[in-house]
């Protein structure tokens, strides 16, 4: 099919759709934002999709072999759905990734990235479960990762590191690899919440790490490290998979609820 491309000196906006038969498509703002009108979006079969733009991006629907924005200068805003036939996807910002819309790409077993000079917030859901194997999710941010909605893979890895800032799982929210591992890291403090996976590697270089959600009991090992505290406030029964469960602190460990590895596999 036939390539769209677009390049403006200031500013792009997509106030209706894009589609094409397969074939590719790319906006760039070299000197300002690269919008798509909420309601509105891209789709272009198993053609790759691309945006940049010096100032902010903000996606609309996307439907495509792949799907690249990229932001120089600003945020990206992944505003619209991005659908389980999506091949990879890579958000990149100079300030903020901003997930306010679902993410089913990984249902082609492709992988998810973003990468953010300051924070990654991710207010939706990025689910990769009834589809392919795969779809590892990958979140970097120069500050802050929030995880305000769920992560699940079906069985792809998933990490995330903060690397000056926290690592924050909101009320409610969980973490679910399957059999690949979950690793998480901070330049500060790390708090999870509910937990499945593989393993689970917590490492707070300079805060605490708070276990404030259950780790399953399909959970493998469990390493957690903190140059604070380490504060066990929920359940652990990764044991019941008959493995280990650490935890080394700078300052105290604190057990506040259960470590059960009973009616499991022995040796947890």
């Amino acid at each position: 099919g036939g390539a769209v491309t677009m390049t403006a000196g200031r500013n792009l906006n997509v106030n209706d759709w894009i589609a094409t038969g397969n074939g590719a498509v790319g906006l760039t703002a070299t000197g300002g934002a690269a919008t798509v009108a909420s309601g509105r979006g891209i789709v272009s079969g198993n053609g790759a999709i691309t945006m940049r733009a010096a100032g902010d991006v903000t996606t609309g629907a996307v439907s495509g072999g792949s799907f690249e924005a990229a932001s120089t200068g600003g945020a990206v805003r992944l505003n619209g759905l991005v659908d389980g036939s999506t091949g990879r996807v890579n958000l990149s910002a100079a300030s903020d990734v901003v997930v306010n819309a679902a993410v089913l790409n990984g249902r082609s077993g492709a992988a998810f990235n973003a990468t953010a000079g300051r924070d990654v917030i991710v207010n939706a859901a990025i689910d990769g479960r009834g589809g392919a194997t795969g779809g590892a999710v990958a979140l970097r941010a120069g500050r802050d990762v929030a995880i305000n909605s769920t992560i699940a893979t079906n069985n792809g890895a998933i990490g995330a590191t903060a690397t000056s800032g926290a690592l924050d799982m909101a009320r409610g929210t969980a973490l679910v690899a399957g059999n690949q591992p979950i690793t998480l890291a901070a330049g500060s403090s790390i708090r999870t919440r509910a937990i499945s996976g593989g393993s689970l590697s917590a490492n707070a270089g300079g805060g605490a790490v708070n276990i404030e959600g259950v780790i399953d009991g399909n959970t493998g090992p469990v390493e957690l490290r903190a140059g604070g505290d380490v504060n066990i406030n929920d359940v652990v029964l990764s044991p019941r998979s008959g493995s280990g469960f650490s935890a080394s602190a700078g300052g105290s460990v604190n057990v506040n609820a259960r470590i059960d590895g009973t009616s499991g596999v022995p040796g947890g």
